[in-house]
């Protein structure tokens, strides 16, 4: 190896040692200089650790704080929906019970609570209720086959207090039927039902295989009151069609009848009349036209009238079948119309 190399190599651990060295006095002088200031930071550092822990120490009995006392509503006797919201307005959480009552009619009503109304708790705590579920063992009797009159005599006469409670008869249906008049041949809710509240038994009645007859009146002249009217008490059904006003024709009146003679109870009688439908009239005439389900019996309806000054006119009443619905009716312009069924809104329509 050549002079100048192993010179090099000699050279290279001297410049470590004095970087090393310039190091150490370089990291003592910056000591030196800090010396003055060390009680500050440590004095600073101390002090931010205290305030972190006293935040802490805030936020953890901040969180920790008792709830406040509240009054506990009275919810006995009434319904659990309405008891579980007065509880939550009061930041209280039920524990609901279920137990048998003697009274059925109490089903799902409240019977107990602890704590009591009017008693001062912490919020969030727990309040029992005590629920009424009812007597499972009644039921819905089986009444086919047996006499509506005797029924109904039954049911005005019966001393058994709950089954009054609970089971009330709507009005019958009556329908053409094999089985003796009077026999009830359907019923819902159905034998067997489970009941827990006041329920509506309804019946389908036999009427006898004969069929009623009716009159079939005639109505060429007749005014639109005459043919309401018609409809009202004849026991026929009238599909009712019009145009306006011919030379010769009286305005308002039936000019056409197809039908005649006797038919059956609920037959259908078709007619058309001359009516003025001319919005120019303060009065405007026409025919309500609407198409409903087919019902297995007649059901009552009626078509209503409210003027513009908000005034009710009874247009018609009527039973029908269903089907194609057709009413005659002379009204103020700006009226609304609207044909109820069984005391629903079936269609409405304005007369502009």
């Amino acid at each position: 190896m050549s002079d100048e190399k192993t010179k090099e190599l000699n050279k290279e651990p001297k410049a470590k040692k004095e970087k090393k060295r310039l190091s150490r006095v370089s990291v003592e002088e910056t000591t030196e200089k800090l010396k003055p200031s060390m009680p500050f930071l440590f004095i600073s550092c101390f002090s931010a650790i205290i305030v972190m822990l006293m935040i802490c120490a805030g936020v953890f009995f901040a969180n920790i704080k008792g709830a406040e006392q509240v009054l506990v509503p009275d919810v006995v006797g009434k319904s659990l929906e309405d008891g579980i919201i007065e509880l939550q307005v009061k930041a209280l959480y039920p524990n609901v019970t279920l137990r048998y009552s003697e009274d059925v009619t109490e089903k799902g009503i409240i019977l107990e609570q602890s704590p009591e109304g009017g008693s001062i708790i912490k919020g969030f705590n727990t309040v029992t209720l005590v629920i009424s579920r009812g007597d499972e063992e009644d039921e819905i009797p089986d009444y086919t086959g047996e006499s509506i009159d005797d029924i109904l005599s039954t049911e005005n006469n019966s001393d058994d207090s709950k089954k009054k409670a609970l089971i009330s008869f709507a009005e019958p249906a009556y329908i053409l039927n094999n089985s003796p008049a009077g026999t009830i041949i359907a019923q819902s809710p159905a034998a067997g039902s489970k009941i827990y509240k006041k329920t509506d038994v309804h019946f389908v009645v036999s009427k006898g295989s004969s069929v009623e007859k009716k009159e079939v009146p005639a109505l060429e002249g007749k005014t639109v009151t005459d043919v309401i009217l018609a409809m009202s008490e004849s026991g026929l059904i009238y599909d009712v069609t019009y145009h306006s006003p011919k030379d010769g024709e009286v305005s308002g009146t039936v000019v056409s009848q197809n039908g005649s003679g006797i038919k059956d109870k609920y037959s259908r009688v078709s007619i058309e009349m001359s009516l003025d439908d001319s919005l120019d009239n303060e009065i405007v005439s026409g025919v309500f036209k609407k198409t409903l389900c087919d019902y297995p019996v007649p059901v009552d309806m009626y078509v209503e009238a409210v003027t513009p000054d908000g005034t009710k006119l009874d247009v018609a009443k009527f039973q029908h079948i269903g089907g194609y619905v057709s009413i005659p009716y002379s009204v103020p312009r700006g009226s609304v119309l609207k044909l109820y069924v069984l005391d629903d809104v079936k269609a409405e329509t304005f007369i502009g």
